[in-house]
């Protein structure tokens, strides 16, 4: 724990260079961009003062983001992965998204999404393949804040497999596997037809320090869905629910 005393020393720092930085955005042709970079030139310049960064660690955290953008392809993005272990996914989802009284609270995409799929009739199931485990109904129901159903809402769902793994991950899987997109009925009903999870997957992602003692985090096997009145055209007011 750093101590008042030492932290203000800290802050003493070429203080001069942290105002200069800041000052050349001045020239940023878009006023949030200046904004936000003001933040975070601030905040990143403190975080080097303050845990007295060396330069062997500056380093070495240049070339963990060099080694995750170099793993990042069109079906896996490691920095929304490591959003997620730093929290940073669900505090911008939780500041951009205020539900209100009544309201659905949203939670963050995540990095396997992928696309809108195919839609299917309620009922129909969004599997591919055969899969060794038992099947599960789920079934939900959208409104308005007033409680009034929402019809031809799109529902898009998708999750893993037995094996832990989602399609994007695993060539095994026939594209599209486990995921599909399903319309509310006119009482803002659906009913789309997976198989049962697991109940846990931890998933290795090896991140140093950033980690359980044995090198994993935890990611529990799951279904996701979200909402989207796309058919918004006459529904102007509802908006993405994830």
């Amino acid at each position: 724990m750093i101590g008042k005393e030492e932290s203000a020393a800290a802050a003493e720092i070429f203080s001069e260079l942290t105002r200069d930085v800041i000052a050349r955005m001045d020239h940023a042709q878009s006023v949030r961009l200046r904004e936000v970079m003001e933040v975070v030139i601030h905040h990143l310049h403190a975080i080097v003062r303050e845990a007295k960064i060396t330069q062997g660690e500056w380093w070495q955290a240049i070339d963990f983001l060099t080694r995750a953008g170099k793993m990042c392809s069109e079906s896996r993005q490691e920095l929304i992965l490591l959003s997620d272990i730093l929290g940073v996914s669900m505090l911008v989802d939780a500041v951009d998204n205020v539900a209100g009284p009544g309201i659905s609270d949203s939670t963050v995409l995540g990095p396997f999404y992928a696309g809108h799929q195919r839609e299917l009739a309620q009922g129909d199931t969004i599997l591919l393949r055969e899969e060794a485990s038992e099947p599960l109904m789920m079934s939900g129901r959208v409104t308005d804040p007033e409680g009034q159903p929402v019809a031809d809402a799109l529902i898009e769902v998708w999750q893993t497999a037995p094996n832990q793994l989602y399609d994007v991950q695993d060539r095994d899987q026939p594209q599209g596997h486990l995921r599909a997109s399903f319309r509310t009925s006119i009482a803002g009903t659906y009913r789309p037809n997976h198989h049962a999870c697991q109940l846990s997957n931890s998933r290795r992602r090896s991140r140093g320090s950033i980690a359980r003692g044995d090198g994993t985090t935890s990611l529990p096997a799951r279904t996701h869905s979200f909402h989207d009145q796309r058919a918004g055209l006459s529904h102007p007011r509802y908006s993405l629910i994830l």
